[in-house]
C-alpha cells in the first residue's frame, strides 16, 4: 500500500528507515506516499538533490519512477538531479 513514502519524508512526518519497505529478495522500496501541497512547496532543486544524495549514501542503486515528464512540474527537479533518465514513448503517439 502507498500509505507512507517520499511525501511523508518531505513533510517531516517520518524518517527514511521507517518509510522504506524491504522485500524478501532484499530489494528496498520507497513508495510515493500521500501527495499534498506542503510537499509540493518543498520540492526545490536543493531539497531533491539533498534527498537523492541521502538515498545514494544508503543504497547501491536508486531508481525513480515518476509521472510523465510533460504532464506535471514535480517531475522536473527529479529529472535534473538524476544520474540518468530513461524515457518510455509510444511510436507515432508521443510528441516532444
Amino acid at each position: 500500500p502507498n500509505t507512507v513514502g517520499v511525501c511523508e519524508i518531505f513533510g517531516n512526518n517520518i524518517d527514511l528507515p521507517d518509510a522504506v519497505k524491504i522485500l524478501p529478495a532484499g530489494l528496498a522500496v520507497l513508495a510515493a506516499g500521500n501527495w499534498n501541497d506542503r510537499v509540493r512547496a518543498k520540492l526545490s532543486n536543493e531539497e531533491v538533490y539533498s534527498f537523492l544524495e541521502h538515498l545514494r549514501q544508503h543504497f547501491d542503486i536508486v531508481i525513480i519512477n515518476t509521472h510523465p515528464v510533460l504532464m506535471v512540474a514535480e517531475s522536473s527537479p527529479l529529472i535534473r538531479n538524476a544520474d540518468a533518465v530513461v524515457l518510455s514513448v509510444e511510436r507515432y503517439e508521443t510528441r516532444l
